[in-house]
């Protein structure tokens, strides 16, 4: 029997503040880094890959905003202060990109969501990601026989969805959109975090929160204009 993977090994403890800066940084670049490589895919027609390195970017700037959270002393983070709650969050693929729909101004770049409906949300967003690099098998199930047939275990098979054939160059385009505003609106706050490091952390993390809720406004104008 094959040994369960134990990789990546978590430490038992949350982390520290300069820690916390740290990861929020590396968070984002590497956010970025996808988006830039999602644009290059999308200017190849390869929607489908395109939208998984823009699902994953979101949940990277989930893990950023965890962290800026953290410095911030924001209650609504709060109990990720348990080392268990706060890893298990930065390895819940739905949690993470729940967070761009569940945290900051009202409603979300996709319009008005009611809290309730966020959890839902990022599991849609991390559906796309997996739509976006795996085949699936769809439609088991035995249709009714042609009328007149008699033969005995008649059995269409089963319908293969490519990843192209779920993820739209529309859909793409959505998503690339979407956390180009974000990376945008979030680069001041960590290029100034960046040079200062260990320099008041609390107004990197302000800095940081606020510039998250403008990229959300910008998102939800275009939403309306587009409507």
């Amino acid at each position: 029997m094959r040994k369960k993977s134990t990789y990546p090994i978590y430490p038992s403890r949350c982390l520290n503040d300069g820690e916390l800066v740290t990861a929020a940084i590396h968070c984002f670049d590497n956010a970025k880094e996808l988006l830039d490589e999602a644009e290059l895919l999308r200017g190849l027609d390869r929607s489908a890959r395109a939208c998984a390195l823009a699902a994953t970017g979101f949940q990277e700037l989930g893990k950023a905003h965890l962290c800026a959270g953290l410095l911030a002393k924001d209650p609504t983070y709060a109990e990720y202060t348990d080392p268990k709650k706060f890893w298990g969050f930065w390895k819940d693929h739905v949690g993470k990109a729940a967070t761009v729909f569940r945290v900051g101004v009202e409603g979300t770049f996709y319009g008005p969501v009611q809290p309730e409906r966020a959890e839902d949300l990022g599991d849609s967003l991390e559906s796309i990601r997996r739509l976006g690099f795996y085949v699936d098998v769809h439609d088991m199930q035995p249709p009714e026989p042609p009328p007149g047939f008699r033969g005995i275990g008649f059995q269409r098979g089963p319908t293969f969805l490519l990843p192209a054939d779920k993820c739209s160059p529309r859909i793409a385009a959505d998503l690339i959109r979407d956390l180009s505003l974000f990376v945008q609106g979030l680069s001041p706050a960590i290029e100034e975090m960046r040079e200062t490091r260990a320099v008041e952390r609390a107004k990197f993390a302000t800095d940081f929160l606020a510039a998250w809720n403008e990229a959300k406004r910008a998102r939800e104008s275009q939403s309306e204009t587009t409507q």
